[in-house]
């Protein structure tokens, strides 16, 4: 898992710089697991890509990975937009365009977090988002189990 998160670190910092963004990463534990990597790099590059999308200039972002005996959490963490309330309701929807937009004009196509949600479940794992509302951050999770699940 932390091969896949700094490759994608690797590819998006410069992004992040453009737009004078720091990206700060902790980890705490035993992070190690099995899981198709390309797949979860997808789910990272989403995760990571939004927060650096939506999160105004100067911002940090901050990637958190803790793992246990059971499980390994990746959380990102931003003080983008935050989200609303109708937000939420359509978060992992596909085609799902939310109240916030880009900050320096990116593109989103509103597919990515229904396929992130979509990939997570596939290994048995769950996704979700913590925001108090507009003007919040967000904070992204990703739980999956460390014993591995068949993809079908």
């Amino acid at each position: 898992m932390l091969c896949s998160l700094r490759h994608v670190l690797d590819q998006l910092t410069p992004q992040a710089r453009q737009k004078q963004q720091s990206i700060t990463h902790f980890h705490e534990g035993d992070c190690t697991f099995t899981a198709d990597s390309r797949r979860l790099r997808q789910v990272f590059e989403q995760l990571i890509g939004n927060a650096i999308k939506f999160s105004p200039r100067g911002k940090p972002i901050a990637i958190i990975l803790e793992g246990n005996d059971d499980r390994v959490r990746f959380s990102v963490c931003d003080e983008g937009p935050g989200l609303t309330e109708n937000d939420h309701e359509r978060l992992f929807g596909y085609f799902q365009r939310l109240s916030a937009r880009p900050t320096a004009g990116e593109p989103s196509t509103g597919l990515g977090l229904a396929l992130c949600k979509q990939l997570v479940e596939l290994h048995g794992g769950q996704i979700g988002v913590e925001s108090s509302g507009a003007g919040t951050g967000a904070k992204f999770w990703v739980e999956l189990p460390k014993t591995p699940t068949p993809l079908n």
